[in-house]
């Protein structure tokens, strides 16, 4: 059976607003026409049409990001949840930490806020034989619960043995690879998704909560703003 791809042609074209519509597609089915006009019907004699030639390359391999949840595993997301969080990760140029794990022996942890109203956030933590780490912070200019936006900062700093081990602790007492990865509360239209990603060993876990006002997961993700990435958030601006 062959599948279907949907393709958001708002984030191909820097438009503003109006109305897009296919016109023509080639017998080959690669190539199509689009267009663009601000009113949907009924327009002026003088409304300006404006048209594109579309080619469409070989689609690349899909890339998985996180586990689906099964029946009776409490290990990943449900399928929205995983689309929606990879597009994030995609605009924020982040690799799967899933797909790491079938091969990567060395750990590796990230967290992804995603803030309704403020800008997406990855922060990752790659362990290295010395037991110094990497730390890759990168943040885009939308918005966790809308579009993420374009890719606006992006570093990567060593961080000492001894801030690795800080970190490490924390992963330890807060019992990371020991926490369900969802739990059964109540979401809302606002607010924040706090999910911490792990890999160790070819093991992978993932831990996802919805604006959480206390407990682990926020307990390391503020550890993680704050004392490794030493971003500035407002106080108003932590949800």
């Amino acid at each position: 059976m062959e599948g279907w791809r949907e393709y958001d042609l708002r984030r191909a074209f820097p438009l503003k607003e109006g109305y897009l519509g296919v016109d023509r597609w080639s017998t080959t089915g690669n190539k199509f026409v689009v267009h663009f006009v601000e009113c949907p019907f009924d327009c002026s004699p003088d409304e300006s049409i404006e048209y594109w030639l579309v080619e469409l390359g070989a689609a690349a391999e899909p890339v998985d990001y996180f586990p689906t949840r099964g029946l009776l595993a409490n290990e990943g997301f449900e399928p929205f949840q995983s689309v929606r969080y990879s597009d994030q990760l995609i605009a924020l140029e982040e690799p799967s930490l899933w797909e790491r794990a079938k091969t990567q022996k060395e750990q590796s942890y990230r967290f992804l806020w995603l803030r309704t109203f403020h800008e997406p956030i990855a922060i990752r933590v790659d362990i290295n034989a010395d037991r110094t780490a990497r730390l890759t912070v990168k943040v885009a200019n939308g918005a966790g619960g809308y579009d993420p936006g374009e890719l606006t900062q992006n570093r990567t700093v060593t961080i000492s043995v001894e801030e690795t081990n800080r970190f490490l602790n924390q992963v330890q007492s807060h019992n990371f690879w020991s926490l369900p990865s969802v739990e059964q509360t109540p979401g809302g239209p606002d607010g924040a998704d706090w999910i911490i990603e792990g890999v160790k060993a070819r093991s992978y876990h993932v831990v996802g909560r919805w604006s959480p006002q206390d407990g682990d997961v926020r307990a390391m993700g503020l550890f993680i703003v704050n004392e490794l990435a030493k971003l500035e958030i407002p106080t108003n601006e932590v949800y």
